[in-house]
């Protein structure tokens, strides 16, 4: 096993780099692998709700054993496979499980093993990802819940500890306009081979950024997404010496199975626009345009075993009813 950037093949380094990065988030996150806990499953079919619990542990101990492989062996292609199936059989079980790292894991995988035979083709299209997760991730941002919740309460705020008199300047509000089209013209930028390097080097630069205000030395939020940050910049140090072609005719023009990545990242996410996509297939990372859901419980009996996910009350609030916000219940 080796995680040298001399390695001859570049593949089998990002299968390496994907599956600890991959595998750390399993180890983070079990228990949204398993179906015995207070979070309902909600699987794509109905009568996937029978399927029993057991089914659940073995598809997470399979993925995690698989995962093990391709870390120690990043050349055994059926175990890719078979990873493959028990992934899309996982999540169809709980669509609670397609969270955005794990939707692109899975595509980096699906892309390594389609083009286990053509490196070029696997690092453009890996490009391709990476460049559309920038590109609609800045657009996503391009809402006034963004410039509210997550600039103004979470970075300007609760990171920066800045008062209210001056988060809530026109002119401090309008800076925000920086994060989204800084994300957006990196995404483009990765694409250009002139400027790949410098968007690389920021990129990098913005994911540590990230990993200190949503760490513990800052606001100590969503534990789960902390490796998804640093894998990031791991990716980006692997291809950094790469030569990769923009320009592959047999790739972009043929059809090919190539295709489903192309028109899942690059197309799809569009749709999300007019409510015809998930937020979470169409990198709506941090963009605050995801709605929430309360769930409000009139007179909750004693010792509720979910007590311990209520909202807390202001000091003027005497009333009988508590509030349960489901995506701190769903974090937790």
């Amino acid at each position: 096993m080796t995680f040298s950037l001399q390695h001859k093949n570049t593949s089998h380094l990002f299968i390496q780099s994907t599956a600890l990065f991959l595998l750390i988030a399993k180890i983070l996150s079990w228990k949204l692998w398993l179906a015995n806990r207070t979070l309902p499953t909600v699987p794509i079919f109905d009568f996937l709700y029978a399927v029993p619990n057991f089914i659940h542990l073995i598809l997470l101990l399979t993925s995690i054993f698989c995962l093990v492989v391709f870390i120690v062996k990043p050349t055994v292609n059926k175990a890719l496979a078979i990873f493959l199936l028990v992934e899309v059989a996982s999540c169809l079980l709980d669509q609670n499980r397609w969270q955005p790292w794990e939707y692109q894991y899975v595509f980096m995988f699906f892309i390594l093993w389609v083009n286990r035979k053509n490196e070029q083709a696997a690092l453009l299209l890996l490009l391709i990802v990476f460049s559309s997760t920038y590109f609609y991730s800045g657009l996503q941002k391009f809402n006034p819940h963004f410039f509210k919740i997550v600039w103004k309460r979470t970075i300007l705020e609760a990171f920066l500890h800045l008062p209210k008199n001056i988060t809530q300047q026109a002119i401090t509000i309008r800076l925000g306009y920086i994060v989204p089209v800084t994300e957006i013209a990196l995404g483009i930028c990765l694409l250009i081979r002139r400027t790949r390097k410098i968007a690389m080097a920021f990129l990098i630069v913005m994911h540590l950024v990230v990993l200190v205000i949503i760490g513990p030395w800052g606001i100590n939020y969503n534990l789960i997404v902390w490796p998804w940050n640093l894998a990031m910049a791991v990716f980006f140090i692997i291809i950094w010496n790469k030569e990769i072609d923009i320009a592959q005719k047999k790739l972009l023009l043929k059809p090919n199975i190539n295709w489903i990545t192309i028109i899942a990242w690059v197309c799809l996410p569009l749709l999300n626009f007019i409510g015809y996509w998930d937020y979470f297939f169409s990198s709506s990372l941090y963009a605050g345009r995801i709605d929430m859901c309360n769930i409000e419980i009139t007179k909750p009996p004693q010792n509720f075993e979910l007590n311990k996910y209520y909202k807390p009350k202001e000091n003027s609030d005497t009333s009988n009813i508590e509030t349960i916000v489901v995506q701190t219940w769903a974090i937790s």
